[in-house]
């Protein structure tokens, strides 16, 4: 399905042009369990999920495909929020300056499944901090479900109150690892294709034995080499990546 928010790496599912689609190579096996308990309430004790792993990773991407896919598969009664950690320490100051705190405790408190991304972002954010330990408490009494992502794990995000890291690791803990050669193939191709980009085989090969880690940049590897092949009227293909490789 299109809402789907992972894929095989590898598969043809895998080249969809669905930028919801993130692309799950044996390395992160474990996250197409962990999103499917998510979407269909499976495995309770796996609640909240918290997603940890370095800049890059995909942990926003994952968590916005998440919250897509669950907007798709569910009744309309069925809220789904997605917000960056900052965002929230941001609609809570103006909530307190407005003196609307209810109102935003209400929007998230009676949400369906919230995501809060990138919390190591409420380092120095004590209210914030407190008022995310409420939220979680609040959701988990609700049976609702709670998705965190961070770049550590909680045991590792000292900044933070022992309150708040001892809830996010109260459910399940899912480190996101740098994807491999196999994946990162899967990744070019699938960035070829939303760019409209026709790649070799072989190029596709010596891009992912030689291009960095990180999917954002694979993202960007692909537009860089599309705009210089173009710029000299070559084809995308072993000859031409080698030079850019250089």
């Amino acid at each position: 399905p299109a809402a789907t928010p992972y894929q095989a790496a590898g598969s043809r599912a895998a080249a969809s042009v669905d930028p919801a689609v993130f692309l799950v190579g044996p390395e992160n096996r474990l996250v197409i369990p962990v999103v499917q308990a998510v979407l269909d309430g499976t495995h309770p004790a796996w609640n909240p999920i918290f997603i940890c792993g370095p800049s890059g990773s995909g942990k926003t991407h994952l968590a916005q495909a998440i919250a897509a896919a669950w907007r798709s598969t569910h009744p309309r009664r069925s809220k789904a929020l997605y917000v960056a950690a900052s965002d929230f320490a941001r609609q809570l100051a103006e909530a307190i300056e407005a003196e609307s705190v209810d109102d935003l405790r209400n929007c998230y408190r009676t949400a369906s499944l919230a995501i809060f991304d990138e919390v190591g972002h409420l380092c120095g954010k004590v209210a914030a901090q407190y008022e995310l330990v409420y939220t979680i408490d609040t959701l988990l009494a609700g049976g609702n479900r709670v998705v965190l992502t961070a770049a550590a794990a909680p045991w590792e995000l000292p900044e933070l109150m022992p309150a708040l890291r001892s809830r996010m690791a109260a459910g399940l803990v899912v480190p996101l690892a740098g994807p491999r050669p196999a994946t990162r193939k899967a990744l070019l191709r699938h960035f070829a294709d939303l760019q409209r980009a026709v790649i070799t085989e072989g190029a596709l090969n010596l891009l992912a034995d030689n291009c960095p880690t990180n999917p954002a940049t694979l993202k960007g590897v692909i537009a860089q080499v599309r705009a210089g092949t173009e710029l000299e009227c070559r084809p995308i293909d072993e000859p031409a990546v080698s030079d850019w490789l250089r």
